[in-house]
């Protein structure tokens, strides 16, 4: 796949277009200052250039500065990023097998046990 919004082209192609929309919002917002709010069946038409000129104020300033840019990869944090889950960590001497509690028993009794290590003890 290509990546079409690199160009030269598309970068000013994606410029211009916030830039329309950046004044298709202003016309917007201009037309609802402009217009006497009531209330009634044309009570609609006001959230409708509201909501058009925020939107394409949003949408216009972001296209308008970054242009190509706005598709480029970003870093992700060594925090938001998926983790292995480890393995429970379980001291099992000198306790028999059939005391032993199942890891499905540790994660019902405390969800955060993949966590913690958990030391059994011998009963007795």
């Amino acid at each position: 796949m290509t990546a079409w919004h690199r160009t030269r082209r598309a970068d000013l192609g994606l410029r211009v277009l916030g830039l329309s929309l950046c004044g298709l919002s202003g016309a917007a917002i201009a037309q609802l200052c402009a217009m006497r709010v009531g209330t009634g069946p044309s009570a609609v038409l006001p959230y409708a250039l509201a909501a058009l000129g925020y939107l394409g104020a949003s949408a216009g300033s972001a296209l308008a500065l970054l242009g190509g840019r706005l598709f480029a990869p970003g870093a992700v944090s060594e925090r938001w990023r998926r983790q292995p889950e480890p393995e429970p960590y379980v001291l099992r001497a000198a306790v028999p097998a059939d005391l032993r509690p199942s890891p499905i028993w540790l994660q019902d009794l405390r969800p955060d046990a993949y966590r913690m290590p958990v030391v059994v003890a011998a009963i007795g």
